[in-house]
């Protein structure tokens, strides 16, 4: 596949996930549902591809049905959405889609301290949460990232306020859900599948878990999302100032003593997906290139990627976790995407080998038509779910493994491309 023919597919694709109000849809077939909040996620292929147009209008078309901020429901709007939202304002050439990114951020700011203090804005613009949450943190990571692009005094005041949280969390050997002292009501496998429901429910039961989790203590690890968001944007952060890294090895370092391998989706439990691997690897790994090298990251890096190897070779696909018989897309191919880093910082072939041969996998989510699923059942060998996202996100996989295949990962063509933001 040339990039003329891998243009066609995309607009084609945004064809087919086009709502009645020229709004790519966040589910197949599509609905009234945007996908405003995954925005950052694809613009940049969509920017690779010359469809700068396409950006443009789909941002101006959200902005005129649903303001500066396209929530998916009225109650709240949390944060860790809007990291992509404001994202891909940033990313358009429009400088109006710049001030109302700053007016977001502004906003943000204002309402927060010695650190990030407000993780949800409501319709009515009070805090719903004031404790310090990681997830919320990816924030960050875009407004490091887009140095340029914002005023300097509202860019000085993230930065200072990163600096503080730095502080503020500096005793901590891990990064809590949240950073919330209460009553330790329940056992604590409840608390974790009450802080999972909590966070996609909707209307009257949010209240009530908003309030129940007042007064339940949820300081323990979980490394996907909440970790992970924060650990990008610290690594940006260290691209600035390098010296202030110490905290960040123990937080890296708590993963490894209390995870060993792979990582776990909350420490003190054996579920894991492959997912939460993924993301501590592409931290080791950025952090060596860009920091400074570490033995004993990326030994760690190596024993994380071998041990998903060594299941690939059994069942020629990527399973999500060694209980669930199901492989995801996204997962397969952010992880394809983590060994081409393992292997730019080791030079050893067979992580690139697995890359590509992982990567190529992909083709069991082929629907045979137009479309690859989300998931494939490999007892019922079937696939299941086709999500607009997953489709446009595979584009970033044949951009780095076909047509821009001999580069390196960390080359100024790929190393946004293939981010997982």
């Amino acid at each position: 596949m040339n990039k003329a023919q891998l243009k066609i597919q995309t607009i084609n694709l945004i064809k087919a996930f086009t709502n009645e109000s020229n709004i790519i849809s966040s589910t197949y077939p599509p609905s009234s549902l945007s996908i405003a909040n995954n925005l950052d996620d694809l613009f940049p292929f969509f920017q690779y591809l010359g469809l700068d147009e396409v950006i443009q209008n789909q941002i101006d078309s959200m902005i005129q049905i649903n303001g500066k901020f396209p929530t998916k429901n009225n109650v709240d709007i949390p944060l860790w959405t809007y990291d992509e939202w404001i994202g891909a304002l940033l990313i358009s050439k429009d400088k109006r889609h710049h001030s109302i990114a700053c007016e977001i951020l502004s906003e943000i700011i204002s309402k927060s301290h010695t650190h990030f203090m407000v993780p949800h804005l409501t319709n009515s613009s009070r805090n719903v949460l004031n404790y310090f949450i990681p997830r919320s943190y990816g924030i960050f990571e875009v407004v490091f990232e887009n140095k340029d692009r914002i005023p300097s005094d509202l860019y000085n005041h993230f930065l200072k306020l990163f600096d503080q949280t730095l502080t503020h969390i500096s005793d901590k050997d891990f990064l809590p859900v949240i950073d919330k002292g209460g009553l330790n009501l329940f056992s604590q496998k409840y608390r974790l599948n009450l802080l999972n429901n909590f966070y996609h429910s909707k209307g009257y039961k949010r209240h009530i878990k908003i309030f129940l989790i007042k007064l339940l203590n949820y300081k323990f690890r979980k490394t996907m999302k909440e970790s992970s968001n924060f650990l990008f944007s610290y690594l940006e952060f260290l691209k600035i100032y390098p010296q202030r890294k110490d905290l960040y090895k123990k937080l890296i370092r708590n993963i490894i003593q209390t995870d060993g391998i792979p990582i776990k989706t909350f420490s003190t439990l054996k579920e894991y997906t492959v997912c939460q691997s993924t993301a501590i690897i592409d931290n080791i790994c950025d952090y060596i290139f860009f920091i400074e090298p570490s033995d004993e990251f990326i030994n760690y890096a190596k024993e994380l990627s071998n041990f998903f190897i060594e299941q690939f070779k059994k069942s020629k696909t990527l399973l999500r976790s060694e209980e669930l018989k199901v492989s995801f897309v996204d997962e397969v191919m952010d992880f394809a995407i983590a060994l081409k880093r393992v292997f730019e910082i080791t030079d050893e072939k067979i992580y690139e080998e697995y890359a590509n041969l992982i990567f190529a996998s992909c083709k069991t989510f082929y629907d045979g038509q137009q479309f690859y699923y989300s998931y494939f059942d490999t007892e019922q060998q079937k696939g299941y779910t086709i999500d607009p996202k997953y489709n446009f996100l595979l584009l970033k996989g044949f951009i780095i493994f076909d047509l821009q295949k001999d580069k390196s990962i960390y080359s100024n063509e790929l190393y946004h491309l293939a981010k997982d933001r």
